[in-house]
């Protein structure tokens, strides 16, 4: 009965997620009618649909991890993550109701399946997960509470220049190395990366000088610091890191200024960049062969890369069934590779919709903050979208060959405290820059 339960619950996993695509996009079209009553509706049936892929998913591991005794540790897990789930939809509905509903389900539907395949490959790092995620939840929201006083974060491009040069300087004295960069700090048993919080700062202090017209006297110092933050990434080998910090600052430069020649001059030179770089970083030699090539070196410097596209491709469209599949052999399969993990035992077609879920999130956030007529708060949510969007690329397109693997965290999916703090508070401010437009556009009403 079991092994039946598991090879069918593959089709029940893909049918309830395409049903929570569908109820997610036709409520976009229903927001433009202005049928507000059915988009409530909609958002609560996508909750159930939430609840539905946990509650079965956690049926499954139970199961096939109770074969001689009770798994205690399977159920609590699960449980703890129920009352996450039941806690922060009433909190949404009581506290946060200019927050998109819909972007907040698809939020919590990553979350669920990020503790499902964590619990599946490692208990120890799905509880520990668990815990990131109240705590960041916790955190945002609390956080949120102080947005009212936002207009005071406008002025403050000197402070966020010292922190960023402060946070990231800590690898050079609290350095710890891993997978070839040293970007994270352990100071007493407390690891973190700093690069994560100095993604944020970088986007807040941008807006802040960009928020007005500039001489080109005044652009001296903002460049400066920018290139000073890539540049230190660069020194620390986190070259995705620095990617990303340097796409994120050159389309807000683009869209404050808007200057195509900007925007294709700066990749022109981050291609320049990179052909340079490329001799001087033995590790990204190592990821670029890989790349091209894995099965030429299937044993060493091909085998994350094989084994992911092994989990990828072995299974077909429906996958092995949750438990079924051998995900734990690809390297970092609990950060960087999750996403193989999701195709091997969800099937390629279930990962094709989560590659989908995080396009619905695009574009829900890109039409909050469309609308939005303070220059600062635009260019605020630009900043953010750009993070969540180029950090999202980097790492499914490396997962999927399309490009070198640079060892980003896929958000809300993988494993990681820093990743899972910054991404839920990025997400909260988002959702608060667009209600706060919303709240404004009622008031003129």
């Amino acid at each position: 009965m079991l092994k039946i339960y598991i090879f069918y619950s593959k089709y029940l996993f893909l049918w309830l997620l395409v049903t929570f695509l569908f109820l997610g996009f036709s409520g976009i079209y229903e927001k433009k009618r202005g049928y507000f009553d059915l988009i409530k509706r909609k958002i609560y049936q996508q909750r159930g649909i939430v609840t539905g892929i946990h509650i079965n998913a956690f049926i499954i591991l139970f199961l096939v991890r109770s074969s001689d005794s009770i798994d205690w540790e399977t159920i609590w897990i699960g449980i703890g993550m129920l009352i996450f789930l039941i806690l922060g939809w009433i909190l949404l509905d009581y506290k946060c109701k200019n927050e998109d509903g819909f972007l907040w389900n698809a939020i919590f539907l990553l979350l669920v399946l990020s503790i499902v395949l964590l619990h599946r490959l490692s208990p120890s790092l799905a509880k520990k997960q668990l815990v990131w995620i109240y705590l960041s939840f916790t955190f945002a929201t609390l956080f949120s509470f102080f947005f009212k006083f936002f207009s005071t974060l406008k002025k403050g491009e000197i402070i966020y220049m010292i922190i960023g040069w402060g946070l990231l300087v800590l690898p050079f004295f609290f350095g710890e190395e891993r997978y070839g960069a040293i970007n994270w700090v352990n100071i007493r048993n407390f690891n973190f990366q700093p690069s994560e919080f100095v993604k944020v700062i970088m986007v807040l202090y941008l807006a802040s000088v960009l928020k007005e017209e500039k001489s080109i006297k005044e652009w001296i110092v903002p460049l400066i610091t920018v290139c000073g933050y890539i540049g230190i990434l660069v020194i620390q080998r986190d070259l995705g890191g620095a990617f990303i910090y340097f796409i994120t600052a050159l389309s807000l430069i683009y869209i404050a200024i808007g200057k195509e020649i900007l925007f294709l001059g700066g990749l022109g030179i981050a291609s320049v960049a990179g052909l340079i770089a490329y001799p001087l970083f033995p590790h990204v030699q190592i990821r670029v062969e890989a790349w091209l090539n894995p099965w030429k070196n299937i044993d060493g410097r091909g085998y994350q890369v094989a084994q992911s596209l092994f989990a990828l491709g072995s299974w077909g469209w429906m996958g092995s069934g949750l438990t079924k599949g051998y995900a734990g052999y690809v390297p970092a399969v609990t950060t960087d590779f999750i996403f193989a993990a999701i195709c091997e035992e969800f099937g390629s077609l279930f990962g094709i919709g989560i590659i989908i879920v995080f396009l619905f999130i695009f574009i829900q956030m890109s039409q909050r903050i469309i609308k939005v007529k303070n220059t600062f708060n635009f260019l605020l949510g630009v900043g953010l979208i750009s993070i969540f969007s180029f950090q999202t690329f980097l790492i499914l397109g490396g997962v999927l060959k399309v490009i070198p693997l640079t060892g980003v965290t896929l958000p809300f999916l993988s494993y990681g405290g820093s990743s899972m703090f910054i991404s839920m508070l990025m997400f909260k401010l988002m959702q608060w820059i667009g209600g706060e437009q919303e709240s404004l556009a009622k008031e003129r009403e």
